[in-house]
């Protein structure tokens, strides 16, 4: 019994001791930001962002709330991004 409360205890605090998840940044140059809406005017958004970084340039597709954001934060083309 006092194992598996000790187990239970202490498995969470192993988990964040060893598991480590790895992500990279990514900054760049804002070359084209598109946003296509419904012509209804209901439904969600869907967008492209293409980034030029100094390896590569690349096109993001983008969800609702990372195009409310970019708006929100007024993202035009020649902006530096870093997410």
């Amino acid at each position: 019994m006092y194992m598996v409360v000790f187990e239970c205890l202490v498995t969470p605090f192993l988990f964040i001791m060893f598991y480590r998840e790895e992500s990279e940044i990514i900054e760049g140059e804002v070359v084209e930001f598109q946003i296509e809406r419904p012509v209804t005017g209901t439904g969600s958004k869907v967008g492209k962002l293409t980034m030029r970084t100094t390896d590569m340039e690349t096109v993001y597709d983008l969800g609702n709330k990372m195009i409310e954001a970019l708006l929100k934060e007024k993202v035009i083309k020649t902006f530096i991004l870093c997410f």
